[in-house]
This record gives structure tokens, C-alpha cells and sequence, in this order.
């Protein structure tokens, strides 16, 4: 039954509410219960059953690289299938394949900002961060672009995760790339797309199944959302 309500909170409510909803639900469960003993595997496989909801015996990746937060985030993509996801145009400038010279494949949501929000809950390599860094590496989080303007996107980025006090425009504001009326208009492309991958990582998430996976990675989706509400990204 526990498994079930477990799973229940798992299926409503926003990221930040669940990740609050889930601790105070745990707490409350660790107080009613602290001399219960764990349901033993075949109880907790029949509860698993009776929620529609599989568990995964699989182990973790137990080596030393693998226990260190934060290194196993970047894969690549390859460009190709990025302009076919983006109908052959750079979302944040419009131009077309055959006008984008010196391109890159780009996280729209930058790596660096996601290892920050994985090491900010303080958890090692687990089955839950090779989930993150599944949905983060989906093709709906890439985009093709220079490398200039990819180049120039990473530096603001960089500057607001030192202290994270201030929204990101300030930090675009000093660059003086981002300072004509063009690159301005693109930057405001830059965090459209931020906003809409988002969007497509939460409900990537909320069609994950997996218990030994779902909890961390909602709170590591739960954190993202902390992130681009202090860039003001998201409002």
C-alpha cells in the first residue's frame, strides 16, 4: 500500500509541490512507523504488482568514475537529426542549414546547468542520474547554431551559476556580443527554447515508470526549475 502512495504523489502535482509533497509524506511515514521492518522483496514485488508499477533488479554502476556527481551528463548528438527535429532551421536565429556556418550541436539547457543541479542534491552516480541524463539528452533539448553564438550563450550562463543571486539577463546585459538589437532579439529566442525544454523534460518525466529511478530524477527536475527561476527563465 505505501508503494502505491508513493506512487500516487508521484503522479500529481508540480515538480516543486511533489518534491515537498513526498518529503512531508516520508516523514510522517518514518514517525508512524520507526520500529516496522522494509516490506520484505516478494511482499514489495506484490505491491509493486498491484500499483500497475514494476521494479528493476538491476544493479548500479558501483565503479569509482561512476560514483563522482556530475560526469556522465554529455552525450553527443548528431547534427543531422537535430535539423531534421528542427525542420532545418537554427531555433535561435530562424536561419536555415545552408545559412549557419561553423555550426555546433548545443544543449539548450546547458550541461553545466544541469551537473549543478545534480550536485546540488548531493547525490553520487546513480540509476537515477543515467535518467537525467537521458531526458537532458533527448533531441527536443539540442539545437544547431554557430559556434559564435554558442560560444557566447555558455559565457552568462557560466557567470550566473558562481553565485546564482542574480537573473540571468544582468549577466547577458555586460556582454557586449549581446548588446546589439539583433542578439538581443536572439537571446530572447535562447530562453524561449530554455522554457520549452524544460517543458519537455518534466513531461518526459512524468512518463517515467521506474521506482528506482523516479524519485531522484523528479527532484532533479524539481531543481532545474529552483535554477531557471532564479535566471528568471521561468517564471
Amino acid at each position: 500500500v505505501d508503494l502505491c502512495v508513493e506512487r500516487d504523489i508521484a503522479k500529481s502535482g508540480t515538480i516543486a509541490q511533489l518534491v515537498d509533497r513526498l518529503l512531508r509524506w516520508k516523514e510522517n511515514r518514518s514517525e508512524d512507523s520507526d520500529d516496522s521492518e522494509e516490506a520484505s522483496p516478494p511482499a514489495r514485488r506484490r505491491a509493486l504488482s498491484e500499483c500497475s508499477y514494476e521494479s528493476d533488479t538491476s544493479t548500479e554502476d558501483e565503479s569509482p568514475e561512476a560514483r563522482e556527481p556530475g560526469e556522465s551528463f554529455r552525450k553527443k548528438m548528431h547534427p543531422d537529426k537535430v535539423w531534421a527535429f528542427r525542420d532545418g532551421k537554427d531555433i535561435y536565429t530562424g536561419a536555415s542549414k545552408s545559412h549557419t556556418k561553423e555550426y555546433q550541436v548545443d544543449h539548450v539547457i546547458e550541461i553545466q546547468v544541469c551537473k549543478r543541479a545534480w550536485e546540488d542534491l548531493h547525490y553520487p552516480n546513480t540509476r537515477g542520474q543515467s535518467a537525467a541524463a537521458d531526458i537532458i539528452n533527448m533531441v527536443n533539448n539540442f539545437n544547431v547554431t554557430t559556434k559564435e553564438i554558442n560560444n557566447y550563450k555558455h559565457y552568462p550562463i557560466q557567470e550566473f551559476l558562481k553565485d546564482q543571486r542574480r537573473p540571468l539577463s544582468e549577466y547577458v546585459q555586460v556582454s557586449k556580443y549581446w548588446e546589439s538589437t539583433t542578439n538581443q532579439s536572439v537571446w530572447r529566442k535562447i530562453e524561449k527554447a530554455m522554457k520549452n525544454s524544460y517543458a519537455d523534460l518534466k513531461r518526459e518525466t512524468d512518463r517515467r515508470q521506474d521506482e528506482a529511478e523516479i524519485f531522484k530524477l523528479l527532484r532533479f527536475v524539481g531543481q532545474l526549475e529552483v535554477m531557471m527561476r532564479k535566471m528568471k527563465v521561468l517564471h
